[in-house]
C-alpha cells in the first residue's frame, strides 16, 4: 500500500512516500521501518530512480519491516519551514543536521529503529544518522556515496555548474 504524507520534523515539513506492507505472512513490527533519502541533484523523493531500486531487495529481505518511507530532503522539492533560517542557520545544509531530519522521519513514523539508507546525499545522510544514533540504526544502505579528497574539488565545481542552471 503506497500513501503520500507530509511529515513534520520542528519547523520543517517533508513530503513523504509511505510503503506498508500488505501481508501478515512475514513477520513484521509496527516500530521498525526503513527511511531512505534522495541524491542530491533530485528535486524529491519522487524523482530518485536510485533510491527505488533498493525497495525490492529490501522487501524480500527478512528484516521485520512495516513500512519503508521515502522523504524529500529539507531544500528540495516542496520541503518547506527551512527558508526563514538561510541566512541565520547555513548549518541547516550540513551533514549532522540532515541526520537529525532522517531521525525526526523515523520518529514521525514511530520507527523504534530503523534501517536508513539512500543514493549520493542520502547515503551520507544515513551514513550520519548511523554514527549519532547507533542505538536505533540497525543498518545503512548506502548507494552511490559523494565523493570525497582529491575529488571533491571537481564534484563541487560540477554541482556549481549545475546549480546556476537553476537560477
Amino acid at each position: 500500500v503506497s500513501e503520500d504524507r507530509v511529515l513534520t520534523v520542528g519547523r520543517v515539513t517533508f513530503p513523504s512516500r509511505i510503503l506498508t506492507r500488505e501481508t501478515s505472512t512475514s513477520p513484521h513490527s509496527p516500530d521498525f521501518g526503513l527511511v531512505m533519502g534522495h541524491g542530491l541533484a533530485e528535486k524529491s523523493h519522487d524523482s530518485d530512480e536510485w533510491t527505488a531500486l533498493a525497495v525490492p531487495a529490501v522487501v524480500q529481505s527478512q528484516l521485520p519491516l512495516s513500512s519503508i518511507t521515502y522523504y524529500t530532503a529539507r531544500g528540495h522539492g516542496e520541503t518547506s519551514g527551512w527558508e526563514a533560517l538561510c541566512d541565520a542557520d547555513p548549518d541547516q545544509f550540513m551533514w549532522p543536521r540532515l541526520a537529525e531530519d532522517m531521525i525526526g522521519i523515523a520518529d514521525a513514523m514511530g520507527y523504534e529503529q530503523c534501517v536508513v539508507g539512500g543514493e549520493s546525499m542520502g547515503s551520507s545522510t544515513a551514513f550520519f544518522t548511523a554514527l549519532h544514533h547507533p542505538e536505533r540504526v540497525k543498518a545503512v544502505i548506502m548507494m552511490r556515496p559523494p565523493t570525497a579528497w582529491e575529488t571533491r574539488a571537481y564534484q563541487r565545481d560540477h554541482l556549481e555548474k549545475k546549480a546556476k542552471q537553476f537560477e
